[in-house]
């Protein structure tokens, strides 16, 4: 890093790794400190997301990556269902991890709600239901108030990928021996799980558009739907009084408004 910052004067270094904290206290820790002690003009960055089962045991790991100056965190959460994440072969991902990870960088001086802590949204699985990913996006957005929507796209030679070989070959994209051809098929943008999934594809193009307001920043603060304040409160029991209004009087178009509207004053009732 010194080489590279001396004779080329770069200053941006990212570890794409996807264990980057295995073993911590022996290897990134240990570098770190030198980093801090070196006062080098450098900013850091790990893309691939931190694993949130180590930012949650270590204070200390929280406050080296604050002082290196890694310039961003992304958690890679993925989903609330255990038994996704198992197919993942994520099943060591635990809420509870993703809570303290997020508190300990906060205290380390990573500021929440303001896009420097980030949380990794996957969508698109096969099998997948609406819902769950709606739980997923207001669960990343109210621990961490940043989420980052990613879409699935199977990696071969992966458990998940040659589980659903059967399916590629039904859908055209495999030679006569089975081995997958069109592995662009498989990109996460055109969606390859559809016909297996609960949505269509409007619905996962307004899964976006639903975190993208989520993370809508005012005043450096995003807005947070389960937040203790009377507006966060309100929003809630609108929400929860506008499907009955919906169910009651089956608004639609101009009449969503007057729904709205009754629900609203349900709260002063």
């Amino acid at each position: 890093m010194e080489q590279k910052y001396e004779r080329f004067g770069i200053r941006d270094f990212a570890f794409y790794a996807d264990f980057l904290l295995i073993r911590h206290q022996d290897n990134l820790m240990p570098l770190l400190r030198k980093i801090v002690e070196a006062k080098m003009p450098w900013r850091l960055y790990a893309p691939e997301g931190l694993d949130t089962r180590f930012l949650a045991g270590s204070q200390e790991l929280c406050d080296l990556l604050k002082a290196s100056h890694f310039q961003k965190i992304y958690l890679p959460v993925e989903n609330v269902d255990d038994e996704i994440l198992v197919q993942l072969n994520r099943k060591h991902v635990k809420l509870r991890h993703v809570v303290e990870a997020a508190k300990n960088l906060e205290r380390a001086g990573f500021p929440l709600r303001h896009l420097d802590v980030n949380g990794y949204c996957l969508y698109g699985l096969p099998g997948e239901k609406i819902g769950n990913i709606v739980q997923t996006a207001l669960f990343v957005s109210d621990v961490i108030g940043s989420i980052i929507p990613m879409l699935f796209a199977p990696v071969p030679s992966t458990q998940l990928f040659d589980k659903y070989r059967d399916y590629y070959k039904d859908r055209g994209w495999c030679e006569p021996d089975g081995t997958v051809r069109d592995l662009h098929m498989l990109n996460g943008k055109l969606f390859p799980f559809l016909q297996m999934n609960e949505g269509s594809v409007e619905d996962y193009i307004d899964l976006q558009r639903m975190m993208f307001m989520l993370n809508q920043n005012y005043r450096n603060k995003s807005f947070s739907a389960f937040g203790p304040g009377g507006v966060a409160d309100a929003f809630r029991q609108v929400v929860a009084n506008f499907r009955d209004a919906e169910a009651e009087h089956a608004p639609i178009n101009g009449q969503r408004i007057a729904a709205i509207t009754r629900a609203a004053a349900n709260l002063t009732t």
